[in-house]
Formats: C-alpha cells, structure tokens, sequence
C-alpha cells in the first residue's frame, strides 16, 4: 500500500501524522488551505504542551476560523486552570479526558450530519462538559481515599 503513494504524497501523510501527534494539526490543514474538521480543533489539547497550550496559535485566514480559534484557546485556559490548581496534570487530562474524547469526536466525524452541526460554541460545551466530570470525579476519588 505504501508503495502505491508518490514520495510528496508520502512526505506530505507524515507531515500530517507529525502534526497531529504534535496538536498542530488544526494549523497544518489551515496552512495548506485543507477544511478543518471540528475535531481537529481539539487535537492541541490532547497533544499540545503546556508552552503550547499557554499560547494557542491564532492563525485563521477567515471569521469562522478565528472562531474556532477562540473557542480553542478559550479552552486551552481552562485545561491550564485545572492543572495550575494541581486538580490533575496536563499528560492526566490528555490520556484521561482529551484524546479519548478527540477519538471519539474523530469518529463522529464519519457522520458528516454530526460534523457538519458542531460548531465551536457546542464543542466548547462538549469538551467543558468533559473536563467538569473528569474534575467530579477525581474528587469523589479523593475524599473516598480519606
């Protein structure tokens, strides 16, 4: 199979893997002019750093991708939030909340209904939602370990 892809086809899938490992992969789609699905706007949080979580990229070529921009840094602050208060860590949220909800997200994606209704106002409900019962629960956690 990858024989059957040219070598800039080939440079240009790893390139996309490398930025979505990275929580890049938002801006690569932006800057190679590609549509970026809703979830991919999550793909910072679940693989960013901390330095890149801190400062979000803002680049957006169009209103509608400045609001997706928005909303993804307006999130990125509250992940922050929950790990400067030592609720949990940034790598805890990722493995815990963000990259099984970017899967699942992804997965929704092959409903184009479901992809094509999300908007950043509703992921940003999603990911909150998330967030807050991963938050519920590591306290349930911690006052039944007292």
């Amino acid at each position: 199979m990858w024989s059957a892809f040219r070598t800039s086809e080939r440079s240009a899938l790893l390139e996309d893997c490398d930025a979505l490992l990275d929580g890049r992969l938002a801006e690569r789609l932006l800057t190679t002019e590609r549509p970026v699905p809703s979830w991919a706007w999550v793909d910072l949080l679940a693989h960013g750093s901390e330095r890149a979580l801190r400062r979000p990229p803002m680049v957006a070529a169009t209103i509608e991708d400045r609001r997706w921009c928005r909303a993804r840094s307006y999130l990125a602050g509250e992940v922050m939030m929950v790990v400067d208060t030592g609720e949990a860590t940034l790598a805890e949220l990722q493995r815990d909340v963000l990259v099984p909800l970017e899967l699942e997200l992804l997965d929704l994606a092959a409903d184009r209904e479901v992809t094509t209704r999300e908007t950043p106002v509703t992921l940003s409900l999603r990911v909150m939602a998330r967030i807050d019962a991963n938050r519920r629960a590591r306290r349930r956690a911690r006052r039944a370990s007292r």
